[in-house]
């Protein structure tokens, strides 16, 4: 029986080059392998309260009077919304006001995020002044 005995011989070279290609890769699949689970600090958690409790007033100026706009937050949720300090000539001068902003304050008490409020074309610009309002107090809440 012959024995076949092979001996193989390779470089310096050839052996130092495979090993760094080798720990390259090793490091790179760990690399990527932490680069994809997340970690603690990454997690989102909800905060305690989403506002400070309390009134918060936004003011809008209607021809030359000033009306306050008055919102009523909880922690965790926009009460109600409503109009203060408004003139009678103010309201006479705006008859969509009172109702625009009752229908604001109705949906808001519902849980609508202020973008997501609706209103009637027919009170478009009415609704759009009192939403900003509306989204300063809420603003001052945070």
């Amino acid at each position: 029986m012959q024995s076949d005995t092979r001996i193989f011989v390779f470089r310096l070279r050839q052996l130092l080059t495979a090993l760094a290609v080798a720990v390259i890769l090793i490091l790179a699949a760990i690399l990527a392998v932490f680069q994809f689970i997340p970690s603690k600090k990454d997690v989102q958690t909800s905060p305690a309260s989403a506002y400070t409790a309390g009134i918060y007033t936004s003011s809008i100026t209607l021809g030359s009077q000033s009306v306050d706009i008055q919102v009523v937050v909880d922690k965790d949720r926009v009460k109600s919304a409503s109009i203060v300090n408004l003139d009678e000539s103010v309201a006479a001068m705006y008859p969509l006001l009172a109702t625009s902003m009752d229908n604001i304050s109705a949906q808001l008490a519902a849980g609508v995020s202020v973008e997501d409020i609706s209103y009637s074309s027919s009170s478009r610009y009415t609704s759009q002044v009192l939403l900003g309002a509306v989204s300063q107090a809420i603003n001052k809440a945070r």
